[in-house]
């Protein structure tokens, strides 16, 4: 059994136990005077969080190993509009090699989603902002980006196009994946260069 599928067959268990427990659970409201009958830990006041913590990391387990470990798994299939975007499982069989692999955003200032101006060999990307609550200003941006094909990654460079860069560091990278923190607002086109 590959990792991928020991994954989702624990996501699995942990749903129908999670499932289990909320059953048990139900029962024993309705049916005060079964209480005697089950096994005194399922009764107890910790009992309580378990049905839903099983559910919520055999929920996470199952997509973890479906989709981000297993190498057979369909995501979604080519979006027409997009140019450079092809679907997943494909992505995952092709052998890693240099591939030119580059996103391009124009941020706006206090905008919520930059604006994509150009991407090649990127999956799925999306940020995170931080805002000061009381000056209502982004102090931080993380930029999550997942590479379509597998590249050998050797570093991510990150081209202001001649504005002021916050201070920035990349968090985490890999074959298929980069994440980014900008300890600062962005303003204008920046490009994220993945050399492979």
């Amino acid at each position: 059994m590959k990792a991928s599928e020991a994954i989702s067959t624990a996501g699995i268990i942990a749903i129908f136990l999670g499932a289990l427990g909320l059953a048990i659970s139900k029962l024993l409201v309705d049916y005060p005077g079964i209480i005697g009958l089950i096994p005194a830990f399922l009764v107890s006041a910790k009992w309580n969080y378990a049905p839903a913590l099983l559910l919520l990391s055999g929920g996470a387990a199952y997509i973890i190993g479906k989709y981000l470990f297993n190498s057979t798994a369909t995501g979604p299939v080519r979006d027409a509009n997009t140019p450079g975007r092809t679907d997943f499982a494909q992505a995952q069989s092709r052998p890693i090699g240099p591939i030119p692999t580059s996103l391009q955003l124009q941020f706006l200032s206090n905008d919520v989603q930059p604006k994509i101006v150009g991407l090649t060999n990127v999956w799925r990307w999306y940020t995170l902002s931080g805002v000061d609550p009381i000056s209502k200003k982004r102090v931080q941006i993380i930029l999550f980006i997942i590479f379509n094909e597998s590249i050998h990654l050797k570093q991510v460079k990150i081209d202001g196009g001649g504005m002021n860069l916050p201070i920035y560091e990349v968090k985490d990278s890999g074959p298929r994946h980069a994440i980014i923190v900008f300890n600062g607002d962005l303003s204008g086109i920046i490009k994220i260069d993945a050399e492979n």
